[in-house]
């Protein structure tokens, strides 16, 4: 995250190996309900943005603009927390 490796976060109540799994979806519009609390939704398939809950802003530090390095099946992908 914005440049430090999964393994070289300090972070505080949140287990490391959490920092390994996760799940993420590709959607053109926030869900019904939602409420956007900072930052802006993308247009079209922005393969790069991401929206990320509070909580977990919180629990890892991230905020908008935040730059993440992902791996999903052998595939990397660089993204910025937009919304």
């Amino acid at each position: 995250m914005d440049g430090t490796p999964a393994d070289g976060l300090k972070l505080k109540n949140y287990p490391g190996a959490c920092l390994q799994t996760g799940f993420a979806y590709l959607v053109a519009r926030a869900a019904d309900g939602s409420t956007m609390v900072a930052g802006k939704w993308w247009d079209n398939y922005d393969t790069q943005s991401l929206a990320v809950n509070r909580t977990s802003c919180a629990k890892v530090h991230l905020h908008l603009g935040s730059r993440l390095v992902l791996t999903s099946n052998g595939r990397t992908i660089q993204a910025t927390v937009s919304a």
